[in-house]
């Protein structure tokens, strides 16, 4: 019998120290939830900030061709390629004038890295043109992106088009300004002139539910998808981009 309790009490003494201790790991694990949130409020209000500091400003900058180029917060090689070399610096030889008016921003969401957020605050610093909106940079916040992109450019800028352009997209600056101010900003006045690029996807489209791009039922219920667009980028001009 005395064999038995001293069993029994060492089954207890070993469940007690197993529940204490998963208790300290339950408690240590709710405290890095904790500061991993309290460090995402802290980047969104550093970001919603900055958003309402850049709104705040009053003057409007004048400018042909806006384009607004969608990134990544670690994708900073791309960002610096197309600074060096590209179609922004590139010296094109129009025909339809000899030099376009075109201002350019990198737009991203902000990271909840700390070290990866000082570095894009440092780079958005030392160059003046990333943008970095109240938002967490993810897949799933693309359609927010867009939307901040959009009010930006009409909050900031007054402009002929405005572009919306993928980091790894490259565009023949020729050929696309000198077709936009020949062919379609004549026919701004025409309604159904106020988007270029990309692709509309007309339905009936089902909604896909699997792989990678696959949308859950509570993000979006119908079965079948409205008109859409997709692609590496596109165009409005000034009178179609305000939300």
């Amino acid at each position: 019998m005395k064999g038995i309790f001293g069993v029994i009490i060492v089954l207890l003494s070993a469940t007690f120290l197993i529940i204490n201790h998963m208790k300290q790991v339950g408690e240590r694990v709710c405290q890095e939830l904790s500061e991993l949130e309290w460090q995402k409020d802290q980047n969104r209000v550093h970001a919603h900030r900055a958003h309402l500091d850049i709104r705040s400003i009053q003057d409007t900058i004048k400018t042909e061709i806006l384009v607004l180029i969608i990134t990544a917060p670690d994708n900073r090689e791309f960002r610096d390629q197309l600074r060096r070399e590209s179609y922004l610096t590139h010296p094109w030889q129009y025909t339809y004038k000899a030099r376009f008016d075109v201002q350019y921003a990198f737009v991203c969401g902000y990271s909840t890295d700390p070290e990866l957020l000082k570095s894009m605050r440092e780079e958005a610093a030392e160059t003046g043109d990333l943008l970095i909106g109240d938002y967490e940079d993810t897949y799933e916040n693309l359609v927010y992106k867009t939307i901040w992109l959009l009010r930006y450019a009409v909050d900031r800028y007054t402009f002929d088009f405005m572009m919306k352009v993928d980091d790894d997209t490259f565009i023949n600056g020729k050929l696309l300004y000198d077709f936009l101010y020949k062919y379609m900003k004549p026919k701004f006045n025409d309604k159904n002139l106020g988007y270029y690029g990309g692709m509309m996807k007309r339905g009936p489209r089902p909604t896909n539910r699997d792989g990678p791009w696959g949308v859950e039922k509570w993000e979006f219920e119908p079965d079948v998808l409205p008109v859409f667009l997709v692609g590496g980028g596109y165009i409005l001009n000034y009178r179609y981009s305000p939300l």
